[in-house]
């Protein structure tokens, strides 16, 4: 709680040592919230925080981009963050980020959205942390700054935390999904697929909670609940329906997104100003998209669980 404000409560959460935990939900749930918390960023709030022995955070957050600013180099500003015995293996691991020969000597200055997120992923995974917590980290990046991010933190042997709407993202990392649905934060013990798996059959699981026994019921009754149980299995069914076309829709509004932002890395393109300006608006457009799709996709799904939820009740 932020003083009447209350984000987040009868939450609970461990963290395991070597845990991938994805956290996806609505914007405005408290996503965002949680990670500053566990950050230690954000401390103005009731609750408890405990941080294991040894527990050396990196922390990525959206609004990093002020940090990124004035003439100062790509290079000199990695390495202002990392440790001496790594300088003179710099130029390697920006080279890994796409940086390459004088792209290093670059301003801040004139940096893009996603070269800025690549230099800022690039000082965190240089630093000496076993626990990352990241906020969104592949906005801004294109396909292969993606694939680069994903294959450096495939191999990270920490624990890592992040918040994403990628789903190819967090089909490939998270071990756990943290989901903030309509009723508060749940846990579920498993990756994506598990995860997915879990809401479109919590009605049949063996977690669905136990319901003492009816007493018997009139004829009547037992008709208008038949009936009624009828229409929600019908109306979920519509639900998990249009369930699978957003997905499918917001998987190709995903592509197009890589597809411009990798056109727009081409010389024939960034050479010409009216082809910049055309992919820009396209790539902008692409992202509202997306958002739109993603935004339809948590509305979908916590109608889904409204559902079930109402269905086990008349169970």
């Amino acid at each position: 709680s932020y003083g009447e404000n209350n984000v987040l409560s009868s939450f609970s959460l461990d963290i395991r040592r070597g845990d991938t935990v994805a956290v996806t939900g609505k914007n405005g749930a408290g996503k965002s919230t949680l990670m500053r918390i566990i950050a230690g960023i954000d401390d103005e709030h009731t609750g408890e925080k405990k941080t294991g022995t040894g527990v050396r955070i990196g922390y990525y957050r959206q609004d990093f981009e002020d940090e990124l600013r004035g003439t100062r180099s790509i290079y000199d500003e990695v390495a202002a963050h990392v440790e001496t015995s790594l300088i003179p293996s710099l130029r390697g691991y920006l080279g890994a980020f796409l940086f390459h020969g004088d792209d290093i000597y670059k301003p801040l200055d004139v940096l893009s959205g996603g070269e800025k997120s690549r230099v800022q992923l690039v000082k965190l995974l240089l630093q000496p942390t076993n626990l990352l917590i990241l906020d969104e980290p592949t906005n801004h990046l294109d396909m292969m700054s993606k694939e680069i991010l994903l294959e450096a933190l495939s191999s990270y042997t920490g624990t890592m935390v992040f918040v994403s709407h990628d789903l190819a993202f967090i089909r490939e990392l998270a071990d756990r999904i943290l989901w903030f649905s309509p009723s508060g934060p749940r846990l579920f013990e498993g990756d994506y697929d598990y995860f997915a798996w879990k809401i479109s059959h919590l009605d049949e699981s063996d977690d669905a909670p136990r319901r003492p026994a009816r007493s018997p019921e009139s004829g009547s009754t037992q008709k208008h609940l038949h009936e009624d149980r009828k229409r929600r299995r019908n109306s979920l069914k519509r639900l998990q329906e249009e369930e699978h076309r957003i997905m499918e829709k917001l998987e190709a509004a995903e592509s197009r997104i890589e597809e411009i932002q990798h056109l727009l890395t081409l010389p024939e393109h960034y050479r010409d100003g009216e082809a910049m300006k055309r992919l820009k608006d396209e790539l902008d457009a692409a992202r509202q998209e997306s958002s739109r799709l993603s935004s339809s996709w948590h509305e979908v799904t916590d109608a889904i669980e409204h559902t079930r939820l109402h269905l086990e009740e008349l169970c």
